[in-house]
């Protein structure tokens, strides 16, 4: 199953017509295809029962089993935001005690416990996007939340539910985390101000004292200053001990693996140094996206660094939730310097972008 898959996948990401397709063509070309590949028989009406629909409310596909209603699953258009077609969704599942919900334009597909309680962001477990994400993580998510065998041996809800319950816990964490350090800033134990000593000595050279460490902990609880609220948003989100911090100077890049980064205080852990820029452009758009066509004022004397064409691109990679393209075929210092011009353009600092490699 899954090395069929992944060959789908790879071909749906050099067909250059996808994101042109309508919505007919993306239910046979796409929806279809995936679906029958995860086990399902499209042909069966009584397994996946097309515009299945009760009392005025209506989803495209029904997966069923042993004629009970497993998975409802819609389908948008490529130009249509899957935001808007959330709600209706999760409440046609809802109202049929659906357990789970799948919403896709055929290139983005979210995955919902759909009876589980908050907003539709909150009861979404899962995002694939098939021109971003690598071909074989892609296939693993697929069979792990849709194929029919999972499905029916229920694992794919129960895996649904762990990631449902486990961002709950970082919701929690992120509301008491800002507290918790209040706390361990007013009364610093010795394993925060020795940690504290060794960060900064191995940033600058220089090891500060004990007693300048805790001065500066007491002027960061009474002034409140920004770096203690940066926490709330950057701590919960890294599970991991981050690398060596990079500065924003004049660095050479080339010979270092990246590690993850803090972006606008958010943080991520990026796959490869072209993940950089595409983290880059694709939060900058969630922000810009008025003026978001600046983007393809960027370009070298001899290269294309931005298109909405993918065929002038040498290797193209999508910006999320937008029709831009960047070029990926770059080395690793002009990556980051690509991804600092671009943060430039819309007013942001480069110290908004911290870099850490691996040691």
């Amino acid at each position: 199953m899954k090395n069929e898959l992944v060959k789908t996948v790879d071909e749906l990401k050099k067909n250059h017509d996808l994101e042109s397709y309508d919505k007919a063509s993306v239910k046979a070309a796409v929806v279809l295809k995936l679906v029958s590949l995860l086990g399902w028989d499209p042909f069966n009406i009584k397994e996946v029962r097309p515009e299945y629909g009760i009392g005025g409310k209506q989803v495209d596909y029904a997966l069923r089993i042993s004629n009970r209603n497993k998975v409802f699953l819609n389908v948008a258009k490529i130009t249509e935001s899957l935001e808007d077609n959330q709600k209706p969704l999760i409440d046609f599942s809802t109202q049929e005690n659906v357990k789970m919900a799948v919403l896709t334009n055929g290139v983005t597909w979210w995955f919902y416990l759909a009876l589980a309680e908050g907003t539709p962001d909150q009861c979404r477990v899962c995002k694939i996007d098939l021109l971003q994400q690598e071909p074989g993580d892609i296939a693993d998510r697929f069979i792990e939340f849709l194929s029919k065998e999972n499905i029916q041996t229920a694992k794919a809800y129960k895996t649904a539910e762990k990631v449902y319950k486990s961002r709950q816990r970082k919701t929690v964490i992120q509301k008491i985390l800002p507290k918790a350090w209040e706390l361990l800033i007013q009364e610093p134990a010795n394993g925060l101000v020795d940690l504290l000593i060794e960060t900064t000595e191995n940033m600058a050279g220089f090891k500060p004292e004990a007693a300048d460490v805790r001065t500066f902990l007491e002027s960061v609880r009474t002034s409140g200053d920004i770096q203690v609220a940066r926490v709330e948003n950057v701590a919960p989100a890294m599970s991991w001990r981050p690398g060596e911090r990079m500065g924003s100077g004049v660095i050479d890049y080339n010979d270092r693996n990246i590690d993850s980064i803090i972006f606008l205080g958010v943080s991520h852990r990026p796959k490869s140094w072209s993940d950089l820029l595409v983290i880059v452009a694709s939060e900058l758009h969630k922000r810009h996206q008025e003026n978001f066509q600046k983007y393809l004022s960027l370009s070298g004397s001899k290269t294309m660094y931005f298109s909405t064409d993918r065929n002038l691109l040498n290797r193209p990679r999508k910006v999320a939730g937008s029709q831009y393209y960047a070029e990926t075929k770059l080395d690793p210092n002009t990556i980051v310097k690509r991804s600092r011009e671009l943060m430039g353009l819309f007013g942001h600092k480069d110290s908004e972008l911290e870099i850490f490699v691996k040691r």
